[in-house]
């Protein structure tokens, strides 16, 4: 990490995959020091210095090792970083005050698929599963967030699932209990995946 002064950094791990918190820490007096002339101890530093309360934006270089393929969490995107070696690079832009968090997985994810039954009667549980999967087609080691979103056919959300859902290693089963009038369309999708994918499933209850 480069400049390492002024960012905080932050590593959590889950099997394979690894997890980046940056944290932009650069700040220079500001209002409050010009109004107030507040000094501090800060630890690590001088004795006495002038309070820094104003955050400014900086552009950072993160290195880690190569083969992993990075993703932005927050941005939910993926990242180009260039061989450096035995590592990669890549510039982040962090917003005063701002952070980013970099996701390192094994193997680039290519597809959320959600699989859901295509009619089912109403008050029967039924099956979603969420599957992230890689280019040959099998499930991307890890742990992966997506939004679920189920729509009724007047386009309002239905409430009865938990928004965000947690995939542990590429896999997800969810139960669906739906309590509607005959013949009636419920579209279940994922609009927002962490990284970016989507998928969608039409069910029928009646």
């Amino acid at each position: 990490m480069s400049p390492p002064e002024s960012v905080f950094t932050y590593t959590r791990q889950a099997g394979p995959t690894r997890y980046l918190f940056v944290i932009n820490d650069r700040r220079q007096p500001g209002p409050q020091y010009q109004k107030w002339h507040v000094m501090l101890n800060a630890l690590g530093r001088k004795p006495l210095e002038p309070l820094r309360d104003e955050g400014l934006a900086q552009d950072v270089s993160v290195t880690v090792p190569a083969g992993l393929t990075l993703y932005d969490v927050l941005q939910h995107r993926r990242l180009d970083a260039k061989p450096a070696g035995t590592h990669q690079q890549l510039a982040v832009h962090l917003e005063p005050g701002g952070a980013a968090v970099i996701a390192a997985f094994p193997r680039p994810m290519a597809k959320l698929d959600l699989t859901a039954p295509g009619r089912v009667a109403p008050g029967t549980e039924a099956m979603l599963s969420l599957r992230v999967l890689d280019d040959a087609g099998q499930a991307v080691p890890g742990r992966q967030l997506a939004e679920i979103r189920v729509t009724r056919p007047d386009g309002q959300s239905w409430p009865g699932i938990q928004r965000y859902q947690r995939i542990d290693d590429g896999r997800r089963s969810l139960p669906l209990l739906l309590r509607s009038p005959p013949s009636r369309h419920v579209a279940i999708g994922s609009p927002r995946m962490e990284f970016g994918l989507t998928a969608a499933a039409r069910v029928v209850v009646d």
